[in-house]
């Protein structure tokens, strides 16, 4: 499924969100932790994750296929530029972007009857030794 992980994380990075991987960076020193996601002078970005894929029988339609992934998205919380705002804002975009067009490399970003993108939470947390906005992100996709 490399490939709808991929096409998926285009389709991300063309939405400024910050530094994004395809997989959950690590390092045991927090300064190059947060050096991964450097952005405009802040630590901003996130990662992918999948946690579910399965395939269901389609009978004489074939099979159908179901991926699901994590979106994990921070930003380094700035008070004084009320960061929080600018974060939703985020969110809110990159929610309208799937809105409008759920459509993926011949996959369609719906779970069942409903679309697949949901906001699963969204807190302060500690990234990498900094006190950030941290969001995760469910986006189901099925053919």
């Amino acid at each position: 499924m490399s490939e709808l992980r991929n096409a998926l994380l285009a389709r991300l990075q063309s939405l400024n969100l910050g530094v994004l991987h395809s997989f959950e960076r690590y390092s045991t020193r927090t300064k190059e932790l947060a050096d991964c996601y450097q952005f405009e002078g802040r630590l901003q970005g996130g990662f992918l994750r999948r946690p579910a894929a399965k395939v269901l029988a389609g009978g004489s339609s074939g099979n159908r296929q179901r991926q699901s992934f994590e979106l994990v998205l921070f930003r380094s919380w700035q008070d004084g530029d009320a960061s929080q705002l600018l974060f939703d804002e985020q969110l809110d975009a990159l929610m309208a972007d799937f809105t409008n067009n759920h459509r993926l490399n011949g996959w369609s970003c719906v779970d069942g009857e409903r679309l697949g993108f949901e906001l699963v939470r969204n807190e302060p947390a500690m990234f990498a030794g900094v006190l950030v906005h941290y969001a995760v992100l469910r986006i189901s996709f099925s053919r």
